[in-house]
């Protein structure tokens, strides 16, 4: 249906992508061309309908990254009054359309959304801007995750048969890391390790995996650092770093490290933790541990040892806590700025619960398979608490 829908408005489409409706304020102004900046970094035309007097952005929000010097693709300034044309006929007429507001405020918005070439994008509304955004770039996404098998399974080659796996995880017990000898097992670690210098050398993991689409793929200073942190991690150190495929056109011009050093499975529907033998794809789970650690674990041992999961103390208001040393304390505020919509609607306790859920079957599912899962910290999650190592 989409080759469909492609098909018959590619003869009177034009090329560019088309912000609707106009932006109002400069301030929107300065943050969606920023955003643009980074979703868009090529061969793009993106016209920007916007209030009269309004001027093209000379200074990047404070908490977005400056992507000026990656981004090749055009930007048309056009000052326009009213926003009363339906975004489902801007579609068809346009590469494609993405939205300033609310969907629901827009005329046609609720059915735009989910076109194909349609994305929302406004920061108060929208929670996850880039998974809407990679919808303009599936061109060569299946090719780009089939080379990285490739990738993944001549560096697991590379490798030193062990019979042991560890999975570094980012809570506050992660600071007992040098109370333990990883050498005898691979070690997989996640997300902001690579900000902790101590930690990346005496565990020296052999795969780094992070897929976050604001922590790790969005436009924000926090997402900035944590790539460059990686970049800078992967310099000192040899790893493979595994994302989604979902990010293959944000890959080479976001994230510093050589092609042949990074993965991107398939993201599947269903939650079970599947090794990558069985299938290049990690399951939709909206946690790195369950959606890569796990399934990365099986693939390369039996054995499962776990620092840094302690999950979420009663009493939490956010996710759960972190190692310090791990986290980028300094970044938060300006992530909650970037992505407000992000927190706002997140519910915590839904959100763990669910958590909690996905690691005992993934954990059950690879025990009947004949593996073991220790925690070598104290955690909370139930599936651990009853499984911490002795």
């Amino acid at each position: 249906m989409y080759g469909m829908y492609g098909g018959l408005r590619a003869p009177f489409a034009r090329r560019d992508v088309i912000l609707w409706p106009p932006v109002g304020t400069q301030k929107r102004l300065d943050d969606f061309v920023a955003r643009l900046k980074f979703h868009f970094p090529r061969d793009c035309e993106i016209t920007i309908p916007h209030a009269p007097g309004l001027q093209p952005p000379v200074k990047t929000p404070w908490y977005l990254a400056d992507y000026s010097a990656r981004c090749s693709s055009e930007f048309r300034f056009v000052a326009a009054e009213g926003g009363n044309r339906s975004a489902v006929a801007l579609a068809l007429r346009h590469r494609g359309v993405v939205l300033t507001e609310a969907a629901e405020k827009i005329p046609g918005g609720g059915t735009a959304r989910f076109l194909p070439n349609g994305a929302p994008l406004d920061p108060g509304d929208v929670e996850m801007e880039t998974f809407w955004l990679a919808k303009f770039h599936d061109r060569g996404r299946a090719t780009a995750s089939k080379n990285s098998r490739r990738h993944f399974e001549e560096f697991r080659k590379s490798l030193p048969k062990k019979k042991k796996v560890y999975l570094l995880c980012t809570g506050p017990s992660l600071s007992r890391f040098a109370e333990f000898d990883f050498s005898d097992g691979y070690v997989i670690g996640c997300n902001t390790v690579v900000s902790n210098e101590a930690l990346m050398k005496h565990a020296a993991p052999d795969f780094v995996v992070a897929s976050d689409p604001i922590f790790h793929f969005g436009p924000g200073i926090y997402a900035e650092k944590f790539r460059v942190d990686l970049a800078a991690a992967a310099q000192r150190q040899r790893f493979l770093f595994m994302t989604l495929a979902t990010y293959h056109h944000l890959v080479p011009h976001h994230v510093m490290m050589e092609p042949s050093r990074v993965a991107l499975p398939q993201l599947r529907l269903d939650v079970r933790a599947r090794s990558f033998d069985e299938a290049w794809s990690v399951p939709q789970t909206a946690n790195i541990m369950t959606m890569f650690m796990l399934p990365l674990a099986r693939t390369l041992a039996k054995e499962v040892h776990i620092i840094g999961a302690d999950g979420r103390e009663p009493g939490e208001t956010y996710f759960w806590k972190h190692d310090p040393a791990s986290q980028l304390t300094d970044k938060m505020q300006a992530i909650k700025a970037a992505h407000p919509a992000f927190f706002a609607k997140r519910n915590y306790v839904d959100y763990y619960d669910r958590h909690c859920a996905i690691v005992a079957s993934q954990i059950a599912e690879i025990e009947r398979d004949g593996g073991r899962v220790h925690t070598l910290t104290p955690s909370f999650i139930p599936a651990l608490r009853d499984r911490l190592a002795t």
